[in-house]
């Protein structure tokens, strides 16, 4: 973070901070994953289970997930991760030019030049 920062101050970029709301609400599951229905919500008896396609907060492969995600998300646009940080994503734009993007669990800094 704090080279980030300094790299920031140093090329006068433009810096904002990002938190993804439900972050880990946005995972896709790898596995399949089955629980009882809510309570309130229960259709066709006790018998009857829902599936889980997406991940759950408190579920034990949540923050994996999303970060996988993530990351194929960013490789798809263009962005690369760095070898130094895995957290460290550097998105060489064709119109905006470099943009960083340093993400910690659902938080992100980004900073580019400002046009």
């Amino acid at each position: 973070m704090r080279a980030v920062l300094t790299v920031v101050a140093n090329q006068n970029l433009e810096a904002h901070a990002l938190d993804v709301k439900n972050a880990h609400l946005n995972a896709r599951m790898d596995k399949a994953l089955y629980m009882k229905q809510p309570k309130g919500t229960e259709q066709g008896g006790d018998e009857v289970v829902c599936k889980c396609n997406l991940a759950i907060y408190g579920g034990k492969q949540a923050g994996n997930l999303w970060s996988s995600e993530l990351h194929t998300t960013m490789t798809e646009v263009g962005a690369a991760r760095s070898n130094a940080d895995p957290n460290l994503y550097l998105w060489h734009h064709q119109t905006n030019g470099l943009i960083i993007i340093l993400v910690h669990v659902d938080d992100t800094l980004t900073a580019a030049m400002t046009t």
